[in-house]
This record gives structure tokens, sequence and C-alpha cells, in this order.
């Protein structure tokens, strides 16, 4: 029998062990579509780029996420869902926050949570660079995610102040993360962490075989507290970025 589209993406990314969740991700790519007609969730339209760039694309580096052992985790710049509900749905023994500004975005979030009967997932509508300020969230989870597309100097700001002391940062990235990773290094030391890895992986579309879709992992360790400084207001982030590899306005952790 020909293996279905769901089936055959994640035989192709080694992700065969996920295969029992394919029902209720059936069920969440039914409802992201139709969500998607009345509230802007996601750019992507056809059930067979959903499966490949949200599903699969979510769970590529699951294996490494669950490595962490983290018991609590905050997936900054959720968007619609995205590593968020497949990553809740793969280690159930997380306790996942979504954070996003988008309340519209949280509320699909949420209906998608309950429906898929995930207890482990819960949201926080705000900014970031607000949020990580609140004491019960700054150095609140063992492990931030972001699959945000933003440089990875800027979601290093706004993931490090949530993660506490021997957690981790794993930031989703494509084929510009080894020059991003250079330039934010000199961010990580003065948010109080270090780079530990990069790791590179194939996102294969079996009905594509050729494409070529590199997707990287940045692993992150946070080794000190982050200064009381950071986050800055987000059109300072933005703007140091910018200025980046120079980085004369970053101030190491320890000073």
């Amino acid at each position: 029998m020909t293996p279905s589209y769901p089936e055959a993406v994640f035989a192709s990314n080694g992700l065969a062990r996920f295969s029992p969740l394919l029902p209720r991700l059936s069920a969440l790519a039914d409802a992201l579509l139709a969500e998607n007609e009345k509230v802007n969730l996601t750019a992507l339209r056809a059930p067979e780029a959903v499966w490949l760039l949200h599903f699969a694309d979510s769970l590529l580096f699951a294996d490494l996420a669950e490595q962490t052992g983290a018991k609590s985790a905050v997936d900054v710049g959720c968007g619609g869902g995205f590593p968020l509900l497949p990553l809740a749905l793969a280690l159930p023994e997380t306790a996942f926050s979504g954070l996003d500004a988008t309340k519209k975005k949280l509320a699909f979030v949420e209906r998608a949570a309950a429906a898929l009967g995930l207890p482990n997932v819960a949201t926080l509508p705000g900014r970031a660079e607000e949020l990580s300020r609140r004491e019960e969230l700054r150095d609140g989870f063992d492990l931030a995610v972001a699959r945000a597309v933003a440089p990875l100097s800027v979601l290093a700001e706004y993931c490090l102040p949530f993660v506490r002391i021997g957690g981790s940062f794993l930031a989703y990235k494509g084929p510009e993360a080894e020059a991003e990773l250079r330039e934010a290094k000199p961010v990580f030391t003065a948010l109080g962490a270090r780079a530990e890895d990069l790791v590179l992986r194939r996102l294969a579309d079996p009905a594509d075989p050729g494409k070529e879709n590199v997707r990287a992992l940045v692993v992150v360790r946070k080794l000190h507290k982050t200064p009381p400084a950071y986050p800055r207001r987000n059109s300072e982030i933005r703007s140091a970025a910018a200025r980046l590899p120079c980085g004369s306005d970053i101030r190491p952790a320890d000073e």
C-alpha cells in the first residue's frame, strides 16, 4: 500500500516514532486551514505544505529538545502554534507556554490545544521584551524555543531572559544559521549564555526528493543570570542587531 503524504513525510525525515500522532496532527491541520480562512495564522494554504513546513519542521529537532530534560518550556513568538503544538504532542511530560503578541493567534492555540487534549499547553499574551521582566517569568523556564523569522541576535535577547541558569535556548534556523551564529556570539555572552552546538539537518519532501531544504538548530546554554539591562526595548534590540558584528554597545554579563 502506498503511504499517505503525511506518512511519507514522517518516514523521510526520521520521524516514524511520532506516527501515532498522525491522527491528531491531521485534525490540527484541518482546524488550522479552516481558521486560516478567517484569521491570518499562516502563509501556507495547502495541506501538504502544512505537513512539511509546520509539522515535520517543528518535530525535526524534537529529539534534541527532549534531550534537554526540560520540564517547562516557552515558545517565543509561537504564532499559530509552531513549533509549540507539535512539540507539546511529542513531549507530553513538558509543560509548554506559547508566547505571542497577537491574541487572535493565541485564541486559536488555546482552542487547538483543548481539542487535541493537551493539558501541557498554556498561553502568554504580550511582547517578549516586556513579559520577561515579570518576576514569575524571568529565569522561569528550563527551555526556550523560537522558530520566528528574526536574526539570531534578536531572538537571543527575546528568549534568554526567560531561561533559568543551566537551561537551554533552541533556535530553529535555515541555511543562514552559521553566519548568524558568528554575529550573535557577543550577544550570547552579554546575556549570560554560550553557544554549544549547531546541528544541520535536511527537511526532506517526498514529493520533491531532489530539493534541498537545509534546517539548522542553534543550541545555546544559559550559564549566568541575564543582567537587568536586558532585554532592551524592541527598537534598541533591532538597531543593535543591524550594527553587528561590531557589537560595540553589547556589555558582557559580568559587567
